[in-house]
């Protein structure tokens, strides 16, 4: 059943059909419409459809406000989201190209959108969201300097991973591996460090269990 609501919901662009959407945008076009103060909308996807919407009804209606689009994480080309990719990148490409700033949590992100969109895009790095919900010190030792991510020697590899990773979403089981495996495979004395700061139950358990 939730297989077949993925389906329906991607392939059939449910995700546009909710409310939520409509009540947002308009309320948004309400207030630029009782106020001549508003010179910028910031808008943030996901979620992408009501991104769409805000977007394209601001540019259309109030040409006067710029809107700066900022992407999270990919739309169209989300490989754990699905839908027709055709349809799915000329609906980002509409959006995109209508907005006056594009941002996005990455390098690789924006790069694919400048290639494919021919728009000018530029880096907003994400940060951990989450800090509040971790179990353990990591993010303290981080603040208070403990943990010094400039610091390499010949024999450590340290990865810094900011972000959630919520279960069901990434293929955990498959990361869970590589890490057990990169630590075993460790040659002339070498050794890694993974720091994630986020919640990422799903993972530990997943290595854990390994």
């Amino acid at each position: 059943v939730v297989k077949l609501l993925r389906v329906a919901k991607y392939y059939l662009f449910i995700e546009f059909l909710l409310p939520y959407n409509f009540s947002v945008a308009y309320r948004l076009m309400l207030t630029i419409s009782k106020s001549e103060n508003v010179r910028v909308v910031a808008i943030s996807s996901p979620p992408f459809p009501l991104a769409f919407f805000c977007a394209v009804l601001v540019k259309l209606f109030s040409p006067h406000v710029r809107v700066h689009l900022d992407m999270r994480d990919p739309w169209a080309t989300h490989h754990t989201l699905g839908g027709y990719k055709p349809a799915k990148r000329l609906l980002e490409k509409i959006c995109m190209r209508r907005v006056d700033v594009v941002t996005a949590a990455t390098r690789t992100m924006v790069d694919e959108f400048q290639t494919n969109y021919g728009i000018e895009a530029h880096v907003v790095y994400n940060v951990a969201t989450h800090i509040a919900n971790l179990k353990h010190d990591a993010v303290r030792e981080y603040d208070e300097g403990q943990i010094d991510l400039t610091a390499t020697t010949s024999s450590l590899l340290r990865i810094l991973y900011v972000g959630t990773m919520p279960e069901g979403f990434y293929n955990l089981e498959l990361l869970a591996d590589w890490l057990v495996c990169l630590q075993k495979d460790k040659q002339n004395g070498e050794s890694y460090e993974w720091l994630i700061v986020g919640e990422c139950d799903g993972l530990e358990s997943q290595i854990v269990t390994r």
